[in-house]
């Protein structure tokens, strides 16, 4: 009985102290991460197609426009802002040296650092 009572004793104290000690050793950060949506500037929150283009921007395409990111601000391509743009439904982009391509339904964009032409 009494060797019960020891052994008892010793798996309690065991985990009383691996579990205080773990409690005390704080996991450091080893990475930050940001989320980004519709209500800090993404133009919707379900993104289709992401590049990055040669400059460093990330490019996506979403049903309420196209974006470019530089790291801490969204700039917005649709056709409340881009005249001849009929549909802000963008499903395909692509990067071709410093240009992006970026297309709709009914609709292809040229742009560099703005919007070159409609097609």
């Amino acid at each position: 009985m009494k060797k019960l009572l020891i052994k008892a004793f010793l798996f309690s104290w065991i985990g009383i102290t691996a579990f205080s000690s773990h409690a005390q050793h704080k996991p450091s950060p080893e990475f930050v991460y940001r989320v980004w949506n519709n209500q800090n500037g993404l133009p919707q929150n379900t993104v289709y197609e992401i590049i990055q283009d040669s400059i460093g921007y990330l490019w996506g395409g979403t049903e309420e426009g196209l974006f470019r990111f530089d790291g801490s601000r969204f700039h917005v391509i649709s056709n409340e802002n881009t005249p001849g743009l009929q549909s802000n439904n963008f499903y395909n982009v692509r990067g071709h040296g410093s240009r992006v391509w970026a297309s709709t339904r009914n609709s292809v964009l040229r742009i560099r650092n703005e919007v070159e032409k409609t097609i």
